[in-house]
């Protein structure tokens, strides 16, 4: 732990660049073992009707230790020959920021609760949520419009450090190669992704800034459970017995790393908690 606590110093992006390769590469597609759901974010339902399809869209997610940033990108499509009106509702629970725009344009949003929403629209098929919002759009006869969905969220971290996000997957467009989900590891700290489950990856890129999984979703709800390994790293320093450790997680905590290295440096020649495995 120590080594990686001074490697982290020295070099952490290289570090960073070496741990989520790994990951990436031999992930088992399984839920991690934690009751924790954490962030849980969906599409937007259709409250009004079913006339209205939906041609392609592009999620981005992105994430930055517990936050999340959600934006999402439809292309609404009315295939009849009549101008419809349709009214389509996002779960709001844990969400925050909301803006829905087209063409750079701000789309009205309003918030509505569960009690609402069930007594106004069609909701045998919606989830159990108690905060909504809701948004309408006129589409012309055979018209097509873009819209863009954007909000913030946070996700917790469970007793063993894991954090985990879901995205439901409850719009699907009629060719499945349309709908692509693209998941951001944001400032490329160390993560440790554990598990990602029902998305077919692609593709994976890395850079200083961020790592890119992308991937078609083969599920109705796609997740990922991860965990910060330099944090778990420092906070298990910051509990242990020994004064030298304790210092080390606080100048580390007070990025003065070349503190950090020397008292790793001191603590690697007498170590004194048995506890902590110095390889």
């Amino acid at each position: 732990m120590l080594i990686f606590v001074l490697g982290a110093c020295v070099m952490k992006i290289k570090l960073s660049i070496i741990f989520l390769i790994v990951a990436l590469l031999n992930f088992p597609l399984l839920y991690a073992d934690s009751d924790n759901l954490g962030y849980e974010g969906y599409d937007f339902y259709f409250l009004n009707g079913f006339d209205i399809d939906v041609a392609s869209k592009n999620i981005f997610i992105e994430v930055d230790e517990d936050k999340i940033t959600f934006s999402g990108d439809y292309i609404l499509s009315n295939q009849t020959e009549k101008i419809i009106e349709v009214v389509f509702g996002l779960p709001m629970d844990n969400i925050e920021n909301l803006i829905i725009t087209e063409k750079s344009n701000p789309i009205k949003a309003t918030r509505r609760n569960r009690g609402y929403i069930e007594k106004n629209y069609i909701s045998e098929h919606l989830p159990i949520i108690e905060k909504w919002s809701t948004s309408g759009l006129w589409l012309k006869a055979n018209e097509n419009r873009l819209i863009n969905i954007k909000y913030d969220s946070k996700t917790v971290n469970d007793s063993k450090g894991i954090y985990s996000f879901i995205y439901e997957n409850n719009i699907t467009p009629g060719n499945i190669i349309n709908s692509k989900v693209y998941i951001t590891f944001k400032n490329f700290k160390p993560y440790n992704i554990i598990n990602v489950y029902n998305m077919e990856v692609e593709r994976m890129a890395y850079n200083i800034d961020q790592t890119f999984l992308n991937g078609s979703i083969n599920g109705r709800a796609i997740r990922g459970d991860y965990e910060l390994i330099d944090k778990l790293a420092i906070d298990r320093l910051s509990y242990s017995t020994s004064k030298t450790l304790k210092n080390i997680s606080n100048l580390f905590h007070a990025k003065d790393y070349e503190g950090t290295i020397l008292l790793c440096d001191d603590y690697i020649k007498n170590p004194s908690d048995s506890s902590v495995d110095i390889n």
